[in-house]
């Protein structure tokens, strides 16, 4: 663990000691710790164009299309209601739909 630890580089180098509980980390934990702090993410803006691009196709399974949908919330940190909003509010023509096909008189 000490030569990997003196393998790092500035930037890496200066993360490891910025908390003292890395020093107990495993090395699956430490590489763990690393990846999460290094691997470069979409900004939160691109990720929420995607969620509000993200329809359900008419081929699709609702249930295929919630599952992204709520994956998508997750990546960006949306909290259940927000995210539960985004899926009604932007696919509101599933429901009408649905509601034309049960034949319901008023949407």
């Amino acid at each position: 663990m000490i030569t990997i630890i003196n393998k790092l580089r500035r930037i890496a180098r200066d993360w490891f000691h910025s908390k003292p509980k890395h020093a107990l980390l495993t090395l699956e934990m430490l590489k763990s710790e690393m990846v999460k702090m290094y691997k470069s993410r979409e900004d939160k803006t691109t990720m929420m164009k995607k969620l509000d691009a993200r329809r359900c196709k008419n081929s699709e399974k609702f249930a295929t299309y919630f599952h992204e949908k709520i994956l998508l919330g997750n990546r960006i940190g949306l909290v259940e209601s927000d995210l539960i909003n985004y899926i009604i509010e932007l696919d509101k023509r599933i429901f009408q739909t649905q509601l034309k096909i049960k034949e319901f008189k008023k949407l």
